[in-house]
């Protein structure tokens, strides 16, 4: 049995055709999801260059502490406190894990810099 060496070429052709089109795919989600970049209501940010956005719960006592120290670092920036628990839906958005976490926002809502827990707050504020 002799076989057509352009079947092989054939199957080639279609597995490097499948091979660019799944690539092809996969660039495309990415590029949306990079596209997409979660901030927060300016109106929530007050005019500032840059505010601080501190994500609380109430029985979190290493959050006033955390908060202080943030005003006192960055004492140009505004400071919005907000609690995990009444406000879900950014928590969910922003991904907030544990309390304190503060988000460094610029004027336009975008997110610059996260620290997440009482420690990491507490050794940014001392750099």
């Amino acid at each position: 049995m002799i076989v057509n060496p352009r079947i092989f070429v054939v199957i080639a052709l279609l597995f490097a055709f499948a091979f660019v089109k799944r690539l092809w795919v996969q660039r495309t989600i990415f590029l949306q999801r990079t596209k997409t970049v979660d901030r927060f209501p300016q109106a929530m940010l007050g005019g500032r260059p840059y505010t601080w956005v501190v994500f609380t719960t109430p029985m979190c006592v290493s959050c006033g502490p955390a908060v202080e120290q943030l005003r006192r670092k960055r004492p140009d920036a505004g400071m919005v406190v907000l609690d995990a628990t009444q406000h879900t839906d950014l928590a969910e958005r922003f991904k907030i894990r544990t309390a304190p976490t503060a988000l460094l926002a610029s004027s336009d809502g975008t997110v610059l810099t996260r620290h997440a827990g009482a420690a990491a707050i507490r050794d940014f504020a001392t750099l």
